[in-house]
């Protein structure tokens, strides 16, 4: 497949760093994979890896400003830790852009997650977590691996990872990341839907 892009967002992926730019082609390469692997769409899914990262070198208060121009609800955790902001502000771009909405959200909910998060949403989410460049943490390359075989397993693993990451560092995790898993564990013992 050649590279898709969205030509409206050029300019924003010329400003990011190299090193942010090739973190975003792994996560948009992994995700075309795993798009496949499950039957999402691949052309799509590979343009929300690409751009799901576009705001995150941005500074907190430009942060704040875009999500508040672009009517995102900016609450308490989001205020404090503007980096959070950083989704919603790229997946307001890439929506603006042509992306379709689905796949718009999945880059809004690739920093915390959604307890409603769909099937494209995940992958985004898996794939930004464990793309090989993110370098070696407990149970990386398994969660890789069973992200092509089992996408609810990987997306636990990742969310329990995440959360395990937060609580290391003493980082209050957002309340839609902590209900999010919630939701996850539910499809898990059978109480919930896949």
């Amino acid at each position: 497949m050649s590279a898709p892009r969205l030509l409206a967002l050029d300019a924003r992926w010329e400003r990011l760093s190299a090193s942010r730019q090739a973190h975003c082609v792994r996560v948009a390469d992994l995700a075309l994979d795993l798009a496949a692997a499950h039957g999402e769409d691949p052309h799509f899914l590979y343009l929300a890896g690409l751009y799901h990262d576009l705001a995150r070198e941005l500074q907190p208060d430009d942060l704040r400003t875009e999500a508040r121009r672009q009517g995102w609800p900016v609450d308490r955790y989001e205020w404090e830790a503007p980096i959070l902001l950083h989704g919603p502000v790229a997946g307001g771009w890439a929506r603006d852009a042509g992306l379709p909405l689905p796949f718009a959200a999945a880059i809004w909910w690739h920093t915390t997650a959604h307890p409603e998060l769909d099937r494209a949403g995940r992958i985004l989410f898996i794939a930004d977590g464990v793309e090989p460049g993110r370098g070696a943490y407990p149970g990386r390359e398994d969660l890789h691996a069973l992200a092509f075989s089992d996408l609810t397993g990987a997306y636990r693993g990742v969310l329990a990872s995440t959360l395990a990451y937060l609580q290391q560092r003493g980082l209050t995790p957002h309340p839609r990341l902590l209900a999010a898993h919630e939701a996850a564990m539910r499809t898990a013992d059978g109480r919930g839907v896949q």
